[in-house]
């Protein structure tokens, strides 16, 4: 499209974002992502536990806990230093750009995780189809994926939706070219 086009088009097409995409490998597999949340769930009942030794009245004991809850799993989980499970299964969050997520990203995320009624029989099914990333991990944008893991192409972010069990969800989804769609690299084929 020439400049003269561009300025007289009414709706001019946005810059669309590019996010970068990750081998199906890189991606935490499911049993992978149950270790991680019982090793975390562990560690928040032991600091929670701790809180309780706290010479505070009940009420600021269960504020105490909510604290450290959200600050466990929101900011200490994007950071570099991981949360203990994050470090145990040698794995990281990022976000569809391969940066770590906001903490409103990260907050979505434990929404989710908290509000949704069979929550892991939905990740059991989801992630089956959807190369190893749960519905939490969609709607909030991030992947869950091995600590050294690193980018295999990159795509643009485009809206797009699903439709699974009475579930209409939008999310934002990073398009892979043909070209990424083969992510295993090609043997050299010698001619005699």
């Amino acid at each position: 499209m020439s400049e003269q086009e561009r300025k007289s088009d009414p709706l001019p097409s946005e810059e669309t974002e590019e996010g970068v995409i990750y081998a199906d490998r890189d991606q935490l597999s499911l049993a992978k992502r149950y270790a991680i949340v019982a090793v975390d769930v562990a560690t928040l009942l032991l600091l929670c536990w701790l809180c309780t030794l706290l010479p505070f009245d009940a009420e600021l004991v269960i504020v105490a806990c909510l604290a450290v809850a959200i600050l466990y799993l929101v900011v200490l989980k994007r950071s570099p230093v991981r949360t203990v499970g994050y470090r145990v299964m040698n794995a990281r969050i990022v976000d569809l750009k391969g940066s770590p997520p906001s903490y409103c990203r990260m907050a979505i995320r434990l929404c989710i995780m908290q509000l949704s009624i069979g929550n892991p029989l939905l990740d059991c099914l989801w992630s089956s189809f959807r190369n190893q990333r749960t519905m939490r991990d969609m709607i909030a944008g991030t992947y869950v994926i091995r600590a050294d893991a690193q980018p295999v192409g990159r795509g643009p972010i485009r809206p797009t939706y699903l439709h699974v069990l009475s579930y209409a969800v939008f999310y934002r989804e990073v398009v892979a070219s043909s070209r990424d769609l083969d992510l295993q690299p090609r043997k050299q084929e010698t001619v005699p």
